[in-house]
């Protein structure tokens, strides 16, 4: 006989936020997502440290070269310092970089409203 897993319900999963986030650069950002996933992995972990990285569950979601906008997954109570802490990102690959935190939502969906 197999057993079946238990899913958590939604009410007593994590909450989480997305944020939208422009990268304004003089240069085009010819990066893949898994390099800039591993670039803000660096950054962050630098930032808050492993505990704090640790808490925050930072995750692109979606990067998008020809508009240089990504999506950033993180719990709910750490969207705040995440949008904060952007602002001190100032480059990626050695191409300078000015980071915009257009708009946070609750959903994927949400953003591209």
């Amino acid at each position: 006989m197999k057993k079946k897993i238990r899913v958590l319900p939604p009410s007593m999963r994590e909450k989480k936020r997305y944020l939208l986030v422009e990268l304004l650069s003089k240069k085009p950002l010819k990066i893949s997502k898994k390099e800039l996933s591993k670039e803000l992995n660096n950054f962050f972990l630098s930032f808050f440290g492993i505990f704090g990285f640790s808490k925050m569950g930072i995750k692109l979601i979606k990067w998008n070269p020809n508009t240089n906008e990504l999506i950033l997954k993180s719990s709910l109570h750490a969207y705040e310092n995440i949008a904060a802490a952007l602002q001190f990102l100032k480059e990626i690959q050695n191409i300078k970089v000015i980071p915009i935190c257009k708009r946070i939502s609750g959903t994927i969906k949400g953003l591209k409203a």
